[in-house]
């Protein structure tokens, strides 16, 4: 069972806006979320479903 779940960006990043586009297909590793101290919720990102593709760990709230 994959782990790996297609999501859309929803919010482009305000400190490094082409890391990723409003409105584009990306991928989440589901077992790489986890919520930080301050309650924000973030995951590793992905181009790509076999993970070749890294963007960065990012927070859930750029995606839907």
């Amino acid at each position: 069972m994959s782990n790996m779940r297609l999501v859309r960006c929803v919010e482009e990043r305000q400190t490094n806006p082409e890391q990723i586009s409003k409105g584009k297909l990306y991928w989440i590793d589901d077992n790489t979320r986890y919520r930080d101290f301050d309650g924000d919720e973030y995951g590793k990102i992905y181009l790509d479903e076999e993970k070749k593709y890294y963007i960065g760990n990012l927070k859930m709230r750029h995606f839907e």
